[in-house]
């Protein structure tokens, strides 16, 4: 028997890396993550990832992360073959390494609500693997049906759902991949470097993710897309963005877009831009001349929960 399990991908719509540090910040899960199933049989525990079979022997976080998901088999006394699909590129700042931790992590248990708070442990587990400090939003995400506000404090985190009035339409448009874990470490030791500088940028940054949730649960793409646009000229003052990112940026806007943003940690990854529904197929033309990977998607819709 093959258990089957899914994540959803995310965004983050407004406030990344300053939610690293207790700022709040709004994501929205994506249609697109990965997809897992798990045949148990009674050999060791393999794992094979788009059709490429992992080896734990090698230096990298996905090996690091096999290791972690063998021993925790052994300890079920379990084995067989877990298999994940990527139905969204890693690396491009859409929660890849949170939807296949929560996806495998889902088909290892058994899957279903009775196995789902041991899989978000076990998935935050392996998200520690592949960023470091992470500060939880991605998992979070990919286990929601719904948006997110999402805040570190000294308790834990405070999260809050919500589901806007009507989903927004956008389009996601990305270049190259990028390692979260070294953009966080980036801003880190610019934070160390300058910290009245960079705490000047979290601030304004803080103050565009309130103003970011309202037009979103209100569905006014154009005031939301004003947001955005401001975040992203905040994620280059913190030197995240990159002339890539920038550039679809522009060719988004040109193209009719009421806004655009990196998502993510940046350089390298996906821009997300957000427009009314008939301008939608306008930009994903323009983005397609620019970037190998574009998705238009719609934000909010509702999703069955757990995935």
């Amino acid at each position: 028997m093959t258990v089957r399990a899914r994540a959803h991908g995310k965004i983050i719509l407004a406030g990344e890396h300053a939610v690293v540090y207790g700022c709040p910040a709004i994501a929205c899960p994506l249609e697109i993550g990965v997809k897992a199933g798990f045949e148990r049989s009674g050999s060791a525990l393999r794992l094979n990832v788009d059709g490429a079979e992992i080896s734990g022997e090698i230096a990298s976080p996905l090996a690091e992360a096999f290791r972690l998901l063998r021993a925790e088999a052994a300890n079920l006394g379990v084995g067989g073959r877990l298999l994940a699909g990527s139905e969204s590129p890693p690396g491009f700042g859409l929660g890849w390494s949170a939807s296949f931790s929560l996806a495998a992590s889902r088909a290892l248990l058994g899957g279903g609500e009775a196995v789902e708070n041991q899989a978000l442990e076990l998935a935050a587990r392996l998200e520690q693997v592949f960023h470091g400090r992470a500060s939880g939003i991605d998992l979070r995400t990919a286990a929601s049906a719904t948006p997110l506000r999402f805040r570190r404090t000294a308790d834990g985190v405070e999260v809050i759902s919500f589901q806007p009035e009507k989903p927004i339409h956008a389009v996601l448009a990305g270049q190259k991949p990028s390692l979260t874990r070294d953009m966080v470490e980036q801003v880190r030791q610019f934070r160390d470097q300058a910290p009245e500088e960079v705490e000047r940028i979290f601030l304004a940054i803080a103050k565009l993710v309130p103003r970011a949730e309202a037009y979103f649960r209100l569905g006014l793409v154009d005031e939301l897309g004003l947001t955005l646009t401001a975040n992203h000229a905040l994620l280059r003052k913190l030197k995240v963005s990159t002339p890539e990112l920038d550039e679809l940026t522009e060719r988004a806007l040109s193209a009719g877009a009421a806004g655009a943003k990196l998502t993510g940690a940046g350089g390298g990854g996906c821009i997300i831009a957000v427009a009314s529904e008939e301008r939608i197929p306008a930009i994903h033309s323009a983005l397609e001349k620019q970037a190998p990977f574009v998705r238009s998607v719609r934000l909010g819709a509702a999703f069955a929960q757990p995935a």
